[in-house]
């Protein structure tokens, strides 16, 4: 089962932003992918989630996701300068929201935790202040 958990692929999707076309890298643009635990880490498996802006413009997004899905619980958050809580916070809910300025890339790492062998196609929003909202997802499976 760690073999599956390490195969996961990284998922990535481009929006092209208001009045600007895909073929000239207006966009913006996240990615989620298996990341090696950091040091001392205590959940089992972590992720980089990571928001690229191509736009010219900065860009304000929110990263929503229930923390509790299926079998698995988002249970940490590390290496994630420039994301700040969502106050007031919603029991239950992960919330963080960002400036990702032009040219750049916000990332962060999320832990994950639940028994071994354990799986959820993990849902969360990303609301960005240009565009529509997106809805990433990625394949946790416990090692």
């Amino acid at each position: 089962m760690l073999g599956a958990a390490w195969a996961a692929p990284v998922v990535v999707l481009a929006v092209a932003a208001p009045g600007a076309a895909a073929s000239q890298g207006n966009t913006l643009t996240y990615s989620w992918a298996i990341e090696t635990p950091p040091p001392a880490a205590t959940p089992p498996l972590w992720t980089r989630f990571a928001v690229v802006n191509s736009t010219p413009d900065d860009v304000t997004v929110v990263f929503r996701a229930t923390r509790a899905q299926g079998e698995v619980t988002m249970t940490s958050v590390t290496q994630a300068t420039g994301w700040v809580p969502v106050e007031p916070s919603t029991l239950g809910v992960f919330e963080r929201t960002a400036v990702v300025a032009a040219g750049t890339t916000r990332s962060m790492l999320l832990g994950f935790d639940g028994a071994s062998g354990a799986s959820a196609a993990f849902q969360a929003s990303l609301i960005p202040s240009i565009g529509s909202t997106l809805t990433p997802s990625f394949p946790v499976i416990i090692p």
